[in-house]
């Protein structure tokens, strides 16, 4: 037995490179090493029938999202019309009224009938893709149209894209479980949806591709891609078949002739990333004190929108997304302490709204927030250089160029400077510190404002913005709630990697033996192939697997002629190549068994073979077993350390 397992123990080392190209096999599954390798994965993987259902279940996703942001921009123009649109004579009163009426509206609605429907929708999102499996009640798409309708059209300071988001995810959610389809595959159709949603009312498909992959699903795999791409197209045509090509947003397209103005973008992002932890804080605050407010939980929304009709009633430019006022802004700002004033009420006025429990967005909040600091931030630069042909600091600037080298020009009054072009650069800054999204920032901007010029500053401010806010605050807008509720998508994020990872993934080849084959043939086999365990065949059809211990055993005893189909185990343990490493981890830990025999679901033929070391080579696993914590690192932790001793075993 010791020379047996002597002669395996060699082999194993013999074979070391063996197990690396099986672990690189795994790692190629998850898609990290760049989009050639991510549409390598696509095209060898992505033909089975579970793929293709994905493909047209998303297209049908971006159909129906693409319709109801359609009927949601026409529902709010109607609450609109119905409830803003009044003489001057009356308008005063009202407009203080107006989002108190509106929240009383919308919080009996949502305590009555959906009580997830309050709020921006994001978290909500994240949290049935982290606890639920993505799963969200029918009812939702609906009750969060009609609510958020509701708030923006009473004068709700708040925006169309959360509701969207939660809209399309809940659609997504209610076609994947229609159609019956697997966990995974429901959570890859809410990011469809959630993507979508954001295309359409943006009409910004890219944008909504990166906010889809970056914020709700955490990563881009090439299984998610395709479909989310898809979706985006769908919902966008739609969109624009229906309402026009016109996007929501007018931006202009500016271009930085002087590349000292990027260490002033880089100051920008600095300002940002700070900005972003105030902005978190105040929503946060107000949504707390609401929370603890000893008040009906329908009466709360009603008890904002008072206290927001008041800041309306002297600043009506907060009202809803303030989509028209960044489009006005951006082309002829009219003040400094406008733009300062303006971008700090909607902070107050949009945490009123949705700390109450009011329903609308926060992105848009972001961009007017980020439009309205960052211009007045690129006012300030021009006041301070170019005031009176020469400003307060341009005696300084030689000094300045000198200290970063030749290759600056420092700025002079005969150099183009605009101011304007840092409200642009503001928004995209907020939404990658605010909402830790820097690509759907740089991505999202560029592609509403076709200022391809602008890509080195955006990219520059928003990595900045990014840095800052992610070093001194964990959570950001959408997550700091579910912190607090003990939810880490972080965490939740790595342990969903078991649920997605296909057995069939990274199974082994299977290695079979006859059940005529003498033990001495497998113990020749085992030396030869260093193979723990074999299944055994009869004419094709499993019955049995025989392991080394029961071959030692055999020769010990000098029963070396007999058939190893008198000695297999029969009670083997299978696993189906669609099932996730977690039900396959569970298997092995519940049967106290080192491998599975991976069997067709269809006619139980072998397929192949998946061991321990299959699943703890996979290069994102070895990352939860060393990054991670909870249940499932104890889990993998605990196979580990039944894999080390068995391996220890091998060497004695």
């Amino acid at each position: 037995m010791k020379s047996t397992n002597k002669k395996q123990a060699e082999a194993n080392t013999k074979n070391s490179k063996r197990r690396i190209e099986k672990s690189l096999k795994a790692v190629s599954v998850q898609v990290k090493n760049g989009f050639n390798s991510m549409f390598r994965e696509f095209g060898s993987k992505f033909l089975t029938r579970r793929h293709l259902k994905l493909i047209f279940s998303s297209i049908i996703v971006g159909l129906v999202v693409g319709l109801g942001t359609t009927a949601f921009l026409y529902l709010i123009e109607f609450f609109s019309d119905a409830l803003l649109s009044y003489p001057t004579s009356i308008w005063t009163p009202l407009i203080i009224l107006m989002p108190a009426i509106g929240g009383l509206i919308v919080g009996l609605i949502t305590y009555k009938v959906a009580p997830e429907s309050e709020g921006h929708g994001v978290s909500e999102v994240l949290e049935s893709m982290a606890l639920h499996g993505g799963r969200i009640r029918a009812r939702v798409p609906l009750i969060k149209m009609i609510t958020s309708a509701i708030t923006i059209g009473s004068g709700g300071s708040a925006g169309y894209e959360g509701p969207m988001v939660h809209i399309g995810g809940g659609t997504g959610s209610t076609i994947g479980r229609l159609l019956k389809m697997d966990e995974a595959s429901v959570k890859i159709l809410v990011v469809c949806g959630a993507a979508a949603g954001i295309s359409a009312i943006f009409k910004a498909p890219l944008g909504g591709v990166f906010f889809g992959l970056e914020i709700v699903y955490g990563g881009v795999e090439a299984i998610a891609l395709i479909p989310v791409v898809l979706s985006s197209f769908v919902s966008t045509a739609v969109a624009q078949g229906i309402l026009g090509a016109e996007p929501l947003l007018k931006l202009r397209v500016f271009e930085i002739l002087n590349p000292y103005e990027y260490l002033l973008f880089f100051v920008l992002g600095l300002i940002f990333g700070l900005l972003s932890i105030f902005w978190i804080k105040i929503f946060h605050y107000i949504s707390d004190r609401f929370q603890k407010l000893k008040a009906p939980k329908y009466i709360k929304p009603g008890i904002g929108g008072l206290m927001l009709g008041f800041i309306i009633f002297f600043f009506p430019q907060i009202i809803g997304g303030g989509y028209e006022v960044i489009n006005r802004e951006i082309v002829v700002p009219i003040s400094l302490v406008l733009l300062l004033t303006l971008g700090l009420l909607k902070i107050i006025g949009t945490s009123l709204t949705l700390g109450s429990g009011g329903s609308g967005g926060a992105f848009a909040p972001m961009l007017f927030i980020g439009a309205m600091f960052g211009g007045a931030y690129g006012l300030s630069l021009q006041w301070l250089l170019f005031s009176n042909t020469y400003g307060p600091l341009t005696p300084l600037l030689p000094f300045l160029a000198s200290l970063m080298g030749s290759w600056v020009r420092y700025l002079s009054p005969a150099v183009a400077f605009e101011p304007m072009a840092y409200a642009l650069v503001g928004m995209a800054a907020l939404i990658a510190s605010a909402a830790r999204a820097p690509l759907t920032g740089i991505v999202l901007v560029t592609e509403i404002s076709k200022g391809y010029t602008m890509i080195l500053p955006l990219m520059l401010a928003c990595i900045t913005a990014y840095l800052v806010s992610r070093l001194i605050m964990r959570g950001d807008l959408y997550t700091e709630n579910l912190l607090k509720k003990g939810i880490d998508l972080v965490e939740e994020r790595r342990a969903d990697l078991l649920d997605r990872v296909r057995v069939g993934d990274i199974m082994s080849e299977p290695m079979v033996v006859s059940s005529d084959m003498k033990v001495f043939q497998v113990l020749e086999m085992i030396c030869k192939y260093h193979h723990h365990g074999y299944p055994v065949i009869d004419n094709g059809t499993l019955i049995g697997v025989i392991d080394s211990d029961t071959i030692d055993r055999e020769m010990a005893e000098n029963h070396e002629m007999r058939r190893v189909g008198e000695l297999a185990n029969k009670n083997v343990v299978t696993v189906f190549p669609d099932e996730t490493l977690h039900q396959a981890l569970d298997k092995m830990l519940e049967n106290k068994t080192d491998r599975l025999v991976v069997v067709d679901r269809k006619n139980r033929n072998i397929v192949g073979i998946i061991t321990r070391t299959d699943i703890l080579e996979v290069h994102e696993i070895k990352l939860i077993m060393k990054y991670g914590s909870g249940a499932i690192r104890d889990k993998l932790q605990k196979i580990a350390r039944i894999d080390e001793e068995y391996r220890e075993e091998m060497e004695i």
